[in-house]
């Protein structure tokens, strides 16, 4: 099976991390689709959208035990469906995480560069972390790796540090700070991503003064 990442998994590290050894891929794009951000949330979703194109990397052929891994990874909101990525210019079939029904889409594109420059060394610790919990290839493919928001829980009261500052309308910078500075822990997470109650947010939002 071959996969097209169009997130975080673009990553050579993060994948590296996730899968246990290092997968080859290759420049590709696909057309029909907008990368958004998922509402309330910091990762990517596809939507459907005519003319729209999504870049990212196609692997080659995976074994089952590396697709078990990234299954886990991208947890409950997630399952594969197919896809047709261009890639040195031939059409290829693979397939590609897309989020299930009752997943809410976020109206904000999800730029690969700005979580480089912004996310990348903290979700890099944390996949550590979370994929030592998984011996290499015996991830049950129902069980995530750490705690995931169930659907029922898509709209809760819960923020991701990037939604926490745009609330506030502060830097994403300043609410990560708040964060670590007040030692705060997160209510919920999702893969590598965490999310924060209203009492945190009540906490950072005295913190940064807005």
């Amino acid at each position: 099976m071959r996969l097209f990442f169009f997130g975080t998994l673009m990553d050579d590290e993060v994948r590296r991390a996730v899968v246990g050894r290092a997968i080859a891929v290759a420049p590709a794009w696909a057309s029909g689709f907008r990368r958004v951000f998922v509402a309330g949330r910091d990762y990517p979703m596809l939507l459907r959208r005519a003319g729209g194109r999504v870049d990212g990397v196609l692997t080659g052929a995976l074994e089952t035990a590396a697709i078990r891994r990234l299954d886990a990874y991208e947890g409950r909101e997630y399952r594969l469906g197919p896809i047709r990525a261009e890639c040195g210019g031939e059409l290829v079939a693979a397939f590609a995480y897309f989020c299930r029904p009752g997943v809410v889409a976020g109206d904000r594109d999800w730029r690969f560069e700005d979580w480089e420059q912004l996310d990348r060394p903290t979700v890099l610790r944390r996949i550590a972390g979370l994929m030592r919990l998984a011996p290499r290839g015996r991830v049950p493919p129902s069980a995530p790796l750490t705690g995931v928001l169930p659907m029922a829980d898509a709209t809760s009261d819960v923020l991701s540090p990037g939604n926490i500052a745009k609330e506030l309308g502060v830097s994403d910078g300043k609410v990560k700070k708040a964060i670590k500075d007040l030692g705060l822990e997160p209510a919920a997470k999702k893969g590598v991503c965490c999310f924060y109650s209203r009492d945190a947010i009540a906490k950072i939002k005295a913190s940064v003064g807005a």
